[in-house]
């Protein structure tokens, strides 16, 4: 439907509406395109997509805009049904360096996960990212970073941090090097042990 009296702006040629019943009222209906949709531009202009509530959302430098002032839900929903390579984002740059910041989440304008170029990936309340692959930065009694089990080294299986209830050990090449336990009954710091195969196991004594 093409009107200049329902054109919502003076430099708009084409302007599709919702549904017939819905002109003139507050409900915006439904507009519902059967194909593929593109919009395109010279190379030296820019070209600007806007989703959202308001023309003034329309963005300035940025290609696609989305606004939504909604409670208890989300703003933007990527649904991949594809039940075995169901892909949901992708987001890809030639930019390799910490000029390039490929993903930038923020709260309140705060920035709380950034993903460089670089490789370099920052989670917390992010100012700088140091030489560091991963920064995470936290404040007050929580904890920084949460592991369910085990940190491994890549490449090395058999090295690595394991957390269990209340203990925690530290392996290297198959080698536990330490063992420290606090479960109630006994308070271990265990350091190489074990010894033959016919030796005491010292998990099982009392200090």
């Amino acid at each position: 439907r093409v009107g200049a009296a329902e054109m919502p702006g003076t430099d708009t040629n084409f302007f599709v509406s919702g549904s017939i019943g819905s002109r003139g009222t507050s409900n915006p209906g439904t507009s519902v395109f059967g194909g593929d949709v593109v919009i395109t531009g010279s190379a030296n202009i820019h070209r600007a997509v806007a989703i959202g509530d308001s023309l003034n959302t329309l963005p300035n430098t940025t290609s696609l805009n989305v606004y939504s002032n909604v409670s208890g839900d989300f703003a933007t929903v990527i649904d991949n049904d594809n039940a075995s390579s169901g892909h949901g984002l992708k987001v890809t740059s030639d930019g390799t360096g910490s000029g390039t910041r490929l993903l930038d989440l923020e709260s309140a304008s705060t920035t709380i996960v950034r993903v460089r170029g670089d490789g370099r990936v920052g989670i917390g309340k992010v100012t700088s990212l140091p030489s560091a692959r991963l920064t995470v930065e936290g404040s007050g009694g929580d904890a920084d970073i949460a592991v369910a089990a085990k940190i491994q080294h890549i490449g090395d299986s058999d090295t690595s941090i394991e957390f269990e209830s209340d203990r925690t050990i530290l392996t290297a090449g198959g080698q536990s090097m330490l063992d420290l336990k606090e479960d109630g009954s006994s308070t271990q710091v265990l350091i190489l042990s074990g010894g033959a195969v016919s030796s005491l196991d010292p998990q099982n004594l009392s200090d």
